[in-house]
């Protein structure tokens, strides 16, 4: 029977570490993220910030035709988009 191996950082936790020390340099505190990292992970594309995948604008502009037909803005937290 073969034995797996435990690894205790799963990718999306590695990806969101990645983030964390690379802010943490940028705002000159202690981090492991060196230059190497940088130029490593860039080379494939990796994004450091995300950006919200819908603009502020087009929610306020949900949030009013939700109002225009409901007659409020009180939207349920799980509500189709």
């Amino acid at each position: 029977m073969a034995t797996q191996t435990y690894h205790p950082c799963t990718p999306p936790d590695w990806v969101k570490d990645q983030r964390t020390q690379y802010r943490l340099r940028r705002e000159g505190k202690q981090s492991s993220m060196k230059n190497e990292k940088i130029r490593e992970l860039e080379a494939i594309g990796f994004v450091w910030v995300l950006q919200a995948k819908v603009k502020w604008e087009e929610r306020l502009a949900q949030l009013k035709a939700f109002k225009e037909e409901h007659g409020h803005t009180n939207v349920p937290s799980v509500y189709p988009t």
